[in-house]
């Protein structure tokens, strides 16, 4: 019974990373669809705030599917296994593509590189203070 938990933890755990990053290309890409600089300066700190609550729900959503896993140090290194995995398969696709990053294009690149980099670490770190204390 505790092998079975372990083998569903996995795909549980890597199911809601990836769907936590492609929500939040999602938001990106919403965002950025708006025509004005003025308009996105004027929404940087609500796009702050957006993705600092988002990656609040993603660190309690990973709290709640890793009950499935027996163990914390397991859990614990399948979300930074699987965070990495899919931060780096993110981004080779998004700076891999056959396109001139220039403009428009460099500038939602880079801002997407940093908010895929910001949810890593949040949910590493998260991770790592959830399975110290109560949720874990």
């Amino acid at each position: 019974m505790k092998i079975l938990r372990y083998i569903m933890s996995v795909p549980a755990i890597f199911l809601t990373i990836f769907l936590s990053y492609s929500i939040a290309g999602e938001i990106m890409f919403w965002i950025f669809n708006f025509k004005g600089y003025k308009l996105l300066l004027l929404l940087l700190f609500f796009i702050g705030t957006i993705y600092s609550l988002y990656a609040m729900a993603t660190v309690i959503c990973i709290g709640i599917v890793s009950k499935i896993s027996p163990s914390n140090k397991f859990t614990y290194w399948v979300v930074l296994l699987s965070t990495f995995y899919i931060l780096i398969n993110n981004l080779l696709i998004s700076w891999s593509n056959d396109i001139e990053y220039k403009g428009r294009i460099l500038t939602i690149a880079v801002i997407y590189t940093i908010i895929c980099l910001y949810l890593t670490i949040t949910i590493v770190y998260s991770s790592r203070i959830l399975k110290d204390e109560f949720l874990i």
